[in-house]
């Protein structure tokens, strides 16, 4: 699913989040609906050629600023992400709930922008443990961020149940071509917890603003707009299909799909005033 790429550890466990399970969708013409109990929405809008299905068009996540920095241990019950919007990843081909849920989180600070997953697991499986191997071989959790909104450009990173992370600059062409420039150094904290006993894992990320270098301004204002999507590959040692899962659904195994990006938004500590117009 991928093109041809050219060419932080640390692990301690509970699984904080409470389950954010998509609940029915009732899909109303040129309508912001609601996607689960999270708060997430998605503007929606009928096909031309074939009027009686309806599609998703944007998705949308507010990303509310906080005023300390986080200390990135992989412990997701810190208050900041408790009252954390969640966002409910899905099949990435169907939209279906996966077998393996995942809920993701957003934050952002002057420094950085925090990403947590917390991901129901049966069996993690994974052996990679260095800076740029194919994590998306096995199990990984996903983050593309396009900071300048052209749906070509955006970085992608990974990290998976061992704590690795790969970190690369995509070009995608409108022609379909892309091309993957690694990062020769890691300016990320990750960390991982694994919970076995309940099946889980969490990954919490700390992405420094000084590596959005396209953005109109970085660190952004309350109110600015960039481009995202998350994903999951899960890979289940049973013998099971492996799972795909997105923020955004692609409609395909492939994510490298900015057209399907949805909006990362912005906003004031939660209970603020929204920024003048």
């Amino acid at each position: 699913m991928r093109k041809r790429m050219l060419p932080l550890s640390r692990m301690s466990g509970s699984f904080p989040f409470p389950q954010h399970r998509p609940a029915a969708v009732s899909i109303v013409l040129r309508k912001a609906v609601p996607l689960d109990d999270s708060g997430g929405t998605a503007l929606c809008s009928r096909r031309l050629d074939d009027p009686t299905r309806e599609v998703l068009a944007i998705l949308r996540y507010t990303c509310h600023r906080i005023d300390t920095e986080l200390a990135i241990d992989g412990n997701l019950a810190k208050p900041e992400w408790l009252l954390a919007p969640g966002a409910s990843l899905l099949d990435t081909v169907t939209g279906a709930v996966p077998v393996q849920p995942t809920t993701a989180k957003l934050l952002w600070s002057e420094r950085f922008l925090y990403v947590a997953f917390a991901c129901e697991d049966d069996a993690p499986n994974a052996t990679m443990t260095g800076f740029n191997d194919k994590l998306y071989e096995e199990e990984v959790v996903e983050i593309f961020v396009d900071d300048d909104n052209d749906l070509r450009t955006y970085i992608e990173i990974e990290v998976n149940p061992l704590n690795a992370v790969l970190h690369y600059a995509i070009h995608n062409h409108p022609d379909g071509h892309s091309l993957a420039f690694a990062r020769t150094d890691c300016r990320l904290t990750t960390a991982v917890r694994l919970d076995p006993e309940q099946r889980r894992w969490t990954a919490e990320i700390a992405i420094p603003f000084t590596e959005f270098v396209a953005a109109r301004r970085s660190p952004p204002h309350p109110g600015d707009e960039w481009r995202m999507n998350l994903y999951r590959i899960d890979r289940p040692q049973d013998g099971s299909p492996d799972e795909y899962s997105a923020w955004s659904p692609t409609g395909e195994v492939q994510f490298h799909k900015p057209d399907r990006f949805g909006l990362l938004i912005f906003a004031d500590r939660e209970g603020s005033s929204p920024p003048p117009p």
